[in-house]
């Protein structure tokens, strides 16, 4: 096989390599935001029962905490994605 194809297996192995990076924090973030859903109902639940304000706070800041990992996997996501689209235009006029 030539160097010319070699480098473009190369090239493409990495851009699947970052798709598939793409779809796991595009699940990863799916997961905390469920996450976020779930201690949002059972703080809703909680407060209704009387729970102490200090553990409903611990809740709270976890919930929050899952919100802004899920939204720090949507811009690597993005990132990535933009990372990926810009390879794919160097590439095409590399290997043409």
């Amino acid at each position: 096989m030539d160097p010319k194809q070699q480098a473009l297996q190369f090239y493409q192995s990495l851009g699947a390599a970052d798709e598939l990076s793409r779809k796991l924090l595009t699940r990863a973030a799916q997961v905390q935001r469920g996450r976020a859903a779930a201690l949002q109902r059972r703080i809703d639940d909680l407060d209704k029962g009387g729970t102490p304000k200090e553990e409903l706070a611990k809740l709270e800041a976890e919930m929050e905490r899952r919100k802004t990992l899920a939204g720090n996997y949507d811009k690597l996501e993005s990132v990535i994605g933009k990372a990926i689209t810009l390879r794919a235009q160097l590439d095409e006029q590399k290997f043409k």
